[in-house]
């Protein structure tokens, strides 16, 4: 019986991997075709993505009357990202460059979320007037991490040269339809190796 799952937990150990590798490298093509930077795949998509392991463990274990394990889920997968992947990944690249926006803007919100949870754990509870809050503060942070990408990526546009002669607007437009077409399929791959992970 312990073989057995043995065996399961290296099957599944193995379809995270590989559907996380797929999940990744789906998020990012899209982003470079929409022109979306890599911060704000990483907040949104790769972010949202990455947490569906934590999301599907913590409603099983709602269903199994486990309520603990969804706290501690959720707190420990967050400092595991923030000391354990960051200095691992510090350590395999030498250097970590990051953004000016990061520390003026991210980590503030960052240390606000971490005291938000702790004022609403302070009483061992979470109710559904808090969750409602929680949730509303992501979407919060979510709506102006991409509004300020936006504002980013209109200043780095340019008039591009000849884009208004016919045949080169004939050429783009085909661009667009083929490039439109790629994304499509790369938001299915995006989908299905979430539903995997």
């Amino acid at each position: 019986m312990l073989l057995l799952w043995i065996i399961i937990f290296c099957v599944s150990l193995f379809i995270l991997i590989k559907a996380a590798d797929y999940f990744t490298e789906s998020a990012e093509k899209i982003g470079y075709m929409l022109k979306i930077s890599p911060f704000i795949v990483g907040v949104t998509i790769i972010s949202i993505g990455t947490s569906l392991p934590e999301l599907a463990t913590s409603i099983i274990a709602i269903i199994q009357n486990q309520t603990e394990i969804v706290v501690a889920n959720a707190i420990g997968s967050n400092i595991a990202n923030i000391l354990l992947i960051v200095g691992l990944t510090a350590l395999i690249s030498g250097r970590l460059v990051v953004k000016r926006s990061l520390i003026d803007i991210d980590l503030p919100l960052l240390a606000t979320a971490t005291a938000l949870i702790v004022i609403i754990l302070w009483d061992k509870q979470v109710l559904f007037g808090e969750g409602i809050i929680c949730i509303l503060g992501y979407i919060v942070y979510a709506a102006y991490t991409i509004k300020e990408g936006r504002e980013e990526k209109t200043k780095l546009e340019g008039i591009v040269p000849g884009e208004d002669i016919p045949a080169t607007r004939e050429k783009r437009h085909q661009s667009r339809k083929k490039r439109q077409d790629h994304t499509f399929k790369l938001i299915f791959i995006l989908i299905f190796s979430s539903i995997f992970i």
